[in-house]
């Protein structure tokens, strides 16, 4: 395997990538693809979520339980977006 080193703008378009995607993905209600973004063992925490709800979710196949029904529940839509 090639020891690749990134620069800092290959960093930055990688993550401006998968961030685009991201609002792509919740705001088109594809929650499946939305969670294809997550590592396998990803953690989605709700440290101030209200009391009966869950405090975290791990990994894709609970991410996707939990998140499924979301665009059900949620319009979201993304309008403007600026990176520093």
């Amino acid at each position: 395997m090639v020891n690749q080193t990134l620069t800092q703008e290959a960093v930055r378009e990688r993550a401006q990538e998968a961030f685009r995607n991201h609002l792509k993905h919740l705001s088109g209600g594809d929650i499946k693809a939305w969670v294809e973004l997550w590592d396998e063992n990803g953690v989605l925490e709700f440290p101030y979520g209200p009391a009966g709800f869950p405090e975290m979710k791990e990994g894709k196949a609970d991410l996707y339980d939990y998140m499924q029904n979301f665009p059900k529940h949620f319009e979201v839509q993304y309008y403007w977006r600026c990176y520093h």
